[in-house]
């Protein structure tokens, strides 16, 4: 990989990493764009370590993490109300999986203190919690607009998430390795973009202005 682009992928993580050190309020958007942006530095190490082509489905597993992590953001910032939701879906469904193993035996769980079971307390937490969702992700690009990303970008992703692709297509043309790089690169700039407009300035990042970042017409 080429200096510049390798200076330019680092340099971004390292903006990620300077804006998880800003300081945020409590407002769960706030919360939001700081794991957000913390979510994308560590993703971004990690893709940038796999952009050779022996790495190809590790790779694309990775960026469409940050392409869903990009529109649960985008979509979450837009209200107090959008972020509490995903927040609440993140309990609520770690919940649910904690009554899920509970029901067929495979965990149980005591109070630290009095070693009181409290299996009972999360199954009745993980039943009262089971209605209430943040949308899909395809719901969510098309509340933002960016359903586009949703059908080019995420679906086509997912088909290495789920080991489709490789049945799919056994031996598929390798990718450069800058093109891979300058979508690392465009993934953790529109990261960027919407976790630090939203903590320095508190202001939202247009559809348009989206676009622009994460599909650039040109790099350098």
């Amino acid at each position: 990989m080429p200096n510049d682009i390798a200076n330019s992928v680092k340099e971004q993580i390292s903006l990620l990493q300077f804006i998880c050190e800003m300081p945020i309020k409590d407002d769960p958007r706030d919360r939001l764009a700081h794991d957000s942006a913390k979510y994308a530095s560590e993703l971004g190490h990690s893709s940038s370590l796999l952009l050779g082509p022996e790495n190809t489905a590790a790779f694309h597993i990775l960026l469409r993490c940050i392409i869903e992590s990009i529109l649960k953001l985008a979509w979450g910032l837009r209200s107090a109300e959008n972020a509490m939701s995903l927040e609440r879906t993140a309990h609520n469904e770690f919940r649910r999986n904690l009554k899920s193993l509970i029901n067929e035996g495979v965990l149980s769980l005591e109070d630290s203190d009095g070693g009181l079971s409290l299996d009972e307390t999360v199954i009745q937490l993980a039943v009262i919690d089971s209605g209430d969702k943040a949308p899909n992700v395809r719901e969510m690009s098309k509340a933002l607009g960016l359903e586009h990303f949703y059908q080019v970008l995420y679906k086509m992703l997912s088909m290495h998430t789920h080991g489709t692709s490789s049945i799919v297509s056994p031996n598929p043309p390798q990718s450069k390795i800058t093109d891979r790089a300058h979508a690392l690169l465009g993934g953790l700039e529109t990261v960027k973009i919407l976790s630090g407009k939203w903590l320095a300035l508190r202001e939202l990042v247009d559809p348009i202005s989206l676009q622009a970042a994460l599909l650039p017409a040109k790099r350098p």
